[in-house]
This record gives C-alpha cells, structure tokens and sequence, in this order.
C-alpha cells in the first residue's frame, strides 16, 4: 500500500473536490472506494484533534490512489485553488516512489 502524506486541510480539500466530480455509473465503486479512503483519514484526524496544517500519513492502495487521479483530474476548480490541488497530487505520486515495484499512476482503471 501506498502511504500518501498530506495536511488535514489537503484531506478536506481534496474530499470537497471530489464531491463536485461528475462519475457514470460504472465508475460508483471506485469513487466510493476512494472517498471512504479519505473519510477514514479526515475522521481519524478529527478524532487525533489534528488543526487544518498538521499533517496526516495514511494508507491507500495503488489501484485506489489510480482511481482517486482519475476522478481527480476531471474536477474543475477555481484557479485560486491549484497549489492546494497540485500538492495533493503531488502526495500520491511522492508516497509511491519509495516502492521497490514501478506503480503508474496515471493509467489505472477499476
């Protein structure tokens, strides 16, 4: 598994994000897959009283962290946002270069 690292402000930003995604039925396991991935880290840090810039490291699967890219990039968002949305991308593909086996994240599909 993957072990993105993130802040709970990113968490909460990239879950709001992916509320806005539009998804076609077959994609709903996946989505689902990828939002309670997040919910479980956002509750967790909620639950650790974490402050929006404390940062959180939790766990994902490849194929959840493939998913999560591809809803990802087809949100749109304001412009005022694009540090925030490329520091969540950059989390995901910094959690997977210390991985023995080469992990593409780019072209993953449930």
């Amino acid at each position: 598994p993957l072990k993105p690292q993130m802040t709970v402000g990113g968490l909460s930003f990239a879950l709001n994000v992916l509320a806005t995604v539009n998804i076609n039925g077959s994609e709903v396991e996946a989505y689902l897959d990828v939002k309670n991935t997040l919910m479980k880290a956002f509750d967790q840090a909620q639950k650790e009283k974490k402050g929006e810039n404390d940062q959180v490291v939790f766990e994902m699967s490849v194929l959840t962290a493939q998913n999560f890219l591809q809803l990802f990039q087809r949100a749109s968002i304001q412009g005022a946002a694009a540090e925030k949305y490329m520091n969540i991308k950059n989390a995901l593909y910094a959690s997977a270069k210390p991985s023995q086996t080469p992990v593409n994240l780019e072209h993953g599909k449930k």
